[in-house]
């Protein structure tokens, strides 16, 4: 039997192109691959080849590889698969042969005889971890149980629940620890600690503190959530509690509804979640830091009040005080109360504006859709491109489908087709696509109709190509526009979706389309459409003089807003594109005036520092540009937007001086839409420092039922003057409609005569007013003129003569009345039937409650009184009569009966004692000099005690004079020092 030999030979094959084009254009590939065989014959002499041929223990080996023409090696084995055995083809990694020794000695198979030791170099170990030395992973690893570190028992492991556990002695060199649902701020949720290497300071943000002994604050800030301050949250109601009364399941808040110059109405509604937090901390303590924080639910509400309920709240919830600001924070039902926007200055990613959606629970996590912060911005929703007028969604969708034919464009670009018939797939162009290879090539060709105007595009549907309608009108504006550029025998164009390069040709007519040149603003060109005018060869410099806008509207900054088209004219980009902000920011504070009548001087001064900012910034864009372009003293800009909504019009120019520097920026602007119209006109001075020195701001709103007319000014120093007059329909609780009109101003000027309500109010050109009625709050000051017969003069009133008429008569039923001049008899007559008719007081020293002279002549009595007349002298005070023809007709004194120790009280002037035992009568302390009391004793003993004032007895003083004899009527008079006793015989 012969020998065998084995020959190695190359075997070339040609690729085709990966690129369809290329495929269809009939080009192959430049680079040819190769594939190592090994040939076999049995002796000596092999047919079929002319190689030498010599022989190798390892063979089998040998036969497993093959090589390409990259010098690639692969290895062929025979393997199992589900159709039976095949050969299988596996790329070998073979980089480091020769430092191994394989390829110098490759039968001696060093490394073949021992394959578990690895040379110490060997670069195996760059892909395994060692475990006998020190080593490092670069990449990540993971460890399904946990690992122990050390022998003291510390670990990390992980439970089957996928909880993961750590046990350390300390952690160092941490530098943030952040629970998974940490969201910053006084809403957010989670908890976050976090050290700031650079400034050395550490965060702490958490939802609850507890400190068992001492907290220790070096500085302590307090904060209060509110709607207002260092957060404001932005939801339908808010409050400010005045007082709280309990009730068995609710608080019940109230807030105040009249101010004294406004009326606040009743915002929360029934199932409304309410939010407060306040912390309730004196100044300096560091101990005792509890803060106040309830969050419950709307179970009633009235006029002044809201009801909050004690069970249904969130946890840890206290009682609502007087005092809190209390915010709407969710509702369980209504999802139009479910939203808020919170703007935040505090927190770790302070500032930041958070929106949130579907809050119907004590929770805000999850709820988030909109975060803006220096760390994250995070949104949710739709959102639409202001070039093309279509959300990012579906751009994005288009994109990607773009992108997948692109892809297979190495030109990057696609064809227009310019024919006067509509396309079918039975006529030019698409009946020469015979192949799905050349339908996918055209796929998103564009096909214009220069008899009819209108556009078509090429597109897959399903399974089914076709032409299908281009409805956007730009589009066909573009298209219309390259169809008259040049002459279209050869019907077609191309389109460039990108600035073409020197290694690409472009002809007149051809189209560039989202064209922004330069690459960095200023622009020449912003997303427009641009038309060849002058064409070049491959390899030719690209220039932008060789193109030129494709409409009219490009020259004007016509821009397409998806539902609305924004017209701009201006001499320079950075004033248009001020422009457009002015024109929106215009509009919505024209739409605002609307919404809420007239704004209150306030909320005037607060716009109108926030337009001064605006314009100043505006201002500062416009200056640059003036820096830089010095083309004359003004620049001036104008714009129009029109909405299937709204029609927005704008007018703005910018004055210079000499030097460059801005002097005055003017802008005037008009709102239509269908429910109301807006005018508004502004002007900003400047003066040379570029510092606003006056804003000035006048406008006109109207409505179906309202009309407003306002001007305000703002000066360098922040002093807001506001004057406005509006006129606007209100409806009662009835129901029934209400005009009003009202005008607002420091100073108003009516000229000529004023004639109000058909005359029933009048002001002549020399100031007389003439009312049918008024009614006045304030105070009025005169010192002329009538009120009914009164005179006003100096004063007062006065009505002075023989017979006058004034009087004044106050009467109420059941016979009541004061009267003054009402009679020939009486000057004033009082009647208080059941009640006091005349109540005089009269206090302090050198004070007479009334003073009454007569002594016209006879028969005159200073006072005369027909009924019971009572007169109490109270203890220190006295009852006198004086005059030397003084008489009392049927005067009587007070008896009483006494039977017991007494004490007899001043107005006591007649004593009978019918005791039958001995018994003490004391008599009245503090008596006045004259006090006269009659005793007389009908049983037995009765001592009489001077009660503190001796008594004089037959010239004796003593403190106690007992009676025994019946036949006698003892009486005291004190004169001031003693009680003077006499007595006489007598029986009663």
């Amino acid at each position: 039997m012969s020998k065998k030999t084995y020959t190695a030979g190359t075997v070339l094959r040609t690729p085709l192109p990966r690129s369809k084009r290329l495929r269809e254009l009939g080009m192959g590939g430049t680079l040819s691959n190769s594939s190592t065989v090994v040939s076999v014959t049995g002796g000596s002499s092999s047919s079929g080849s002319t190689s030498d041929g010599h022989t190798h223990a390892n063979k089998a080996d040998i036969d497993k590889v093959i090589t390409d023409n990259d010098r690639y090696i692969y290895l062929k084995q025979l393997e199992e698969t589900e159709d039976g055995y095949e050969y299988i083809e596996k790329k070998a990694k073979v980089g480091y042969a020769d430092e191994a020794e394989h390829s110098a000695k490759a039968d001696d198979a060093i490394h073949a005889d021992k394959a578990y030791d690895v040379d110490a170099d060997s670069p195996v170990y760059d892909k395994f971890l060692r475990k006998d030395v020190a080593d490092i992973a670069a990449k990540i690893t993971t460890f399904l149980e946990g690992l122990y570190i050390g022998n003291s028992g510390h670990s990390i492991s992980v439970s089957d629940s996928n909880v993961v556990t750590a046990i350390f002695d300390e952690l160092k060199n941490i530098f943030g620890i952040v629970s998974s649902d940490f969201v910053s701020g006084d809403l957010g949720t989670g908890f976050s600690l976090k050290y700031n290497q650079e400034t050395g300071r550490s965060y702490l943000e958490v939802d609850e503190i507890l400190v068992r002994k001492l907290a220790y604050f070096v500085e302590l800030i307090i904060k209060r959530l509110s709607y207002v301050g260092g957060e404001i949250i932005l939801t339908p109601a808010s409050m400010k509690c005045v007082k709280v009364e309990e009730y068995d399941a609710c608080y019940r808040c109230y807030f105040e509804q009249d101010s004294g110059d406004k009326s606040i109405i009743q915002e929360f509604r029934i199932d409304d979640q309410v939010r407060a937090q306040t912390f309730n901390i004196k100044e300096g303590t560091s101990h005792n830091v509890t803060n106040s924080y309830y969050w419950r639910l709307v179970v009633a509400i009235g006029d002044n009040y809201i009801d909050l309920s004690k069970s249904d709240c969130d946890t840890g919830s206290g009682v609502p005080e007087a005092g809190d600001s209390i915010v709407q924070l969710g509702n369980r039902t209504d999802t139009t109360r479910q939203n808020a926007i919170i703007l935040s200055t505090v927190g770790d990613d302070a500032p930041s504006i958070k929106q949130y959606k579907d809050i119907d629970s004590y929770s805000l996590e999850g709820k988030e859709v909109t975060i803006i912060s220096p760390f994250l911005n995070k949104f949710i929703g739709q959102f639409i491109s202001e070039a093309t007028g279509k959300s990012y969604d579906s751009m994005f969708n288009e994109l990607q489908a773009d992108l997948g034919l692109i892809k297979e464009q190495t030109d990057k670009e696609y064809t227009i087709w310019f024919f006067e018939y509509v396309p079918t797939l039975a006529n030019i162009p698409a009946i020469d696509w015979n192949t799905s290879e050349l339908k996918m090539m055209h796929e998103q060709d564009m096909f214009y109709n220069t008899a009819s105007g209108l556009a078509y595009r090429f597109v897959k549907s399903a399974d089914t190509w076709e032409w299908i309608d281009i409805t956007d009108q730009q589009t066909i504006k573009a298209l219309e526009n390259a169809a008259k550029a040049q002459d279209t025998a050869d019907g077609k164009r191309r389109v460039f979706v990108s600035q073409p390069t020197e290694a690409q040709a472009y002809d007149v007519g051809d189209l560039w389309t989202n064209a922004t040149y330069p690459a960095v603003a200023p622009y020449t060109y912003e997303n427009d459409t641009l038309v060849c005018k002058t064409a070049k060869t491959v390899g030719a410099a690209f220039s932008i003089d060789h193109w030129k806008p494709a409409s009219n509207g490009t020259t004007a900054y016509m821009k397409n807003l998806g539902d609305s088209i924004l017209l701009q004219v201006s001499g320079n980009y950075d004033e248009l594109n001020g422009l457009i902000t002015q024109n929106q920011t215009s509009t919505d504070a024209a739409i605002r005036e609307a919404e809420t009548k007239i704004a209150s001087a306030v909320s005037a001064a607060a716009d109108a520092m926030a337009k001064a900012l605006e314009a100043f910034n505006n201002a500062g864009t416009a200056q640059d540009t003036a820096d830089e372009a010095n083309e004359g003293i003004t620049a001036n800009a104008a714009a129009i937007q029109v909405t299937d909504k709204k029609i927005t019009a704008l007018a703005a120019k910018v004055t210079f001086d000499d030097d460059g520097l801005i002097t005055n920026v003017n802008k005037s602007g008009l709102v239509t839409t269908a429910e109301m119209n807006s005018l508004i006109t502004e002007k900003f001075t400047f003066d040379a420092d570029g510092k606003v020195t006056n804003i000035s701001t006048a406008g006109l709103v109207t409505e179906d039922d309202f009309v407003g007319l306002f001007a305000t000014r703002v000066t360098a120093e922040g002093l807001v003057k506001q004057t406005d007059i509006s006129a606007f329909i209100t409806e009662d609780e009835a129901g029934n409609l209400i005009s009003n009109a009202v005008i607002q101003a420091d100073k108003i000027n009516f000229i000529g005569k004023t004639v109000i309500s058909g005359g029933k109010f009048t002001v002549d050109e020399e100031g007389n007013v003439s009312m049918a009625n008024a009614t006045i709050a304030g105070t009025v000051n005169s010192k002329n003129g009538y009120i009914g017969a009164f005179k006003i003069n100096e004063y007062g009133l006065s009505n002075i003569g023989d017979n006058p008429l004034a009087r004044i008569e106050i009467e109420k039923d059941g016979g009541k009345f004061f009267r003054i001049n009402t009679s020939s008899r009486t000057m004033c007559a009082i009647r208080g039937d059941g009640i006091t008719a005349l109540g005089i007081s009269a206090f302090g020293d050198n004070s007479i409650g009334i003073d009454v002279t007569a002594q016209a002549g006879d028969e005159s009595i200073a006072i005369r009184s027909y009924g019971d007349v009572e007169m109490t002298a109270r203890p220190t005070e006295s009852l006198q009569f004086k005059g030397s023809h003084t008489y009392i007709e049927g005067m009587a004194i007070k008896v009483t009966n006494v039977s017991a120790d007494t004490t007899l009280d001043l107005s006591v002037g007649w004593v009978t004692c019918s005791n039958q035992n001995k018994i003490r009568v004391y008599l009245p302390l503090n008596p006045p000099i004259g006090k006269i009391v009659y005793l007389m004793r009908t049983a037995k003993q009765v001592d009489v005690d001077g009660n503190g004032i001796a008594i004089s007895f037959k010239g004796s003083i003593i403190s106690v004079l007992g009676i025994t004899n019946r036949a006698e009527i003892n009486f005291f008079l004190y004169d001031g020092t003693y009680w003077m006793n006499g007595w006489f015989n007598g029986t009663v």
